[in-house]
């Protein structure tokens, strides 16, 4: 109970820094073949990760934006690591005007 007690805190002081950042994810324009919305997706999640316990890897690409690698030093204390894989794209072109985000009583949509 003791941890979940520390996450909820966790969340609850910084549930407004969180809201920003998903603020500016949603805006920015991260179409697949939009190379240069995908590079500043890339650029605001690894400023994210400056004050980490992670090293982070920008791989440069010449068509698609860059990727992320994200390393804990943590790993190497433990036999096994784990992967997580993500993307930082989105499905809508460039040109839409589908980049709002709104907040309503407890929804954000965007």
């Amino acid at each position: 109970m003791e941890h979940r007690q520390t996450i909820r805190d966790f969340l609850l002081s910084n549930e407004s820094a969180m809201f920003d950042l998903l603020r500016q994810m949603v805006e920015i324009q991260s179409y697949s073949f939009n190379k240069a919305g995908n590079d500043r997706m890339a650029s605001l999640i690894a400023r994210q990760m400056e004050d980490l316990p992670v090293a982070v890897q920008e791989v440069g690409q010449d068509t698609v934006g860059r990727h992320l690698i994200v390393r804990s030093s943590a790993t190497e204390n433990f036999s096994a690591q784990i992967l997580l894989a993500g993307h930082m794209d989105t499905v809508f072109p460039e040109d839409t005007t589908f980049t709002r985000y709104e907040e309503d009583g407890k929804v954000c949509r965007g």
